[in-house]
């Protein structure tokens, strides 16, 4: 994955800058760090038009946009019957996708109720955090003897495109990407999906975060900081580089929650009273 800096060869196509950098890879197949790429997740078809071989995978995919861009809101309603209609699909898928968007944190079940957009609390939010700290700097302590130059010139094509970026989702997902190709190289894939899981749950705050161009310059500075020490060979720089960025992270985001007052409880299940009633 050594085209991901100035020349990009491999995989480039024009007008498409993001799959040179992330998944060209010259004499090689292309490998993705995550599970869907960014074609899945932001370029979905119409849900009045759904692929002809729909899938519980996209169908997740579709649903995870709609959450991470604001379209769906947390507390909001998601009746399986309601999702395979409006999706085109049937009930089965409907329900695997609701499950695995259950398992990445980002719906909810209660009794008599089913299916909810999740909601996250500040103290929530802290704790994700604070859990991604522990998991990132093992991750990084891990990675750093055995980072290559191919990838730094691949983490430095990242941020070269982040710098650029301007959509909050798209430019979320490169910041995924970033971190995951500094992690990548522990070769310890079920930290990794944790780590992955962890972010998905916080993303579409973060998303939120970057409408603000103050906070999209400090984070890029905070990635460089990081690449330079990794480059260096500083793994402790590096590793306290990483917790003080995702610290900062963590109280710019409990602060926008309560300063939005988005930090209300989870919604309760249905009294026992309105269970028999």
């Amino acid at each position: 994955m050594n085209d991901g800096g100035a020349g990009g060869r491999g995989g480039r196509r024009r007008g498409n800058p993001v799959n040179a950098v992330l998944y060209g890879r010259p004499g090689g197949s292309p490998r993705p760090v995550y599970a869907y790429n960014l074609h899945t997740l932001i370029d979905l078809p119409s849900p009045a038009h759904p692929p002809a071989t729909a899938t519980s995978e996209w169908l997740a995919a579709a649903l995870r946009q709609a959450i991470l861009r604001g379209e769906l809101k947390g507390g909001q309603p998601l009746p399986q019957d309601e999702v395979a209609a409006r999706y085109g699909v049937s009930k089965i898928p409907a329900r695997e996708a609701l499950l695995q968007l259950k398992a990445e944190g980002l719906v909810r079940f209660y009794p008599n109720r089913g299916a909810v957009v999740a909601e996250l609390s500040a103290d929530e939010v802290n704790e994700i955090y604070a859990i991604r700290i522990a998991l990132e700097t093992l991750a990084l302590r891990q990675a750093l003897p055995t980072l290559t130059r191919a990838d730094f010139v691949r983490l430095e094509g990242l941020i070269a495109i982040m710098d650029d970026e301007r959509d909050p989702l798209k430019w979320s997902e490169l910041n995924w990407e970033f971190h995951a190709a500094l992690y990548q190289p522990c070769s310890m894939p079920r930290l990794l999906a944790h780590i992955r899981a962890l972010h998905v749950n916080v993303q579409r705050y973060l998303v939120i975060h970057l409408a603000d161009p103050e906070y999209h310059a400090e984070a890029q500075r905070q990635h460089r900081a990081i690449l330079r020490a990794c480059q260096r060979g500083d793994g402790q720089a590096a590793v306290d580089q990483l917790a003080d960025h995702l610290a900062q992270a963590a109280e710019k985001m409990t602060r926008l929650l309560r300063a939005a007052g988005a930090a209300r409880p989870s919604p309760r299940p249905p009294s026992r009273k309105a269970k028999e009633g």
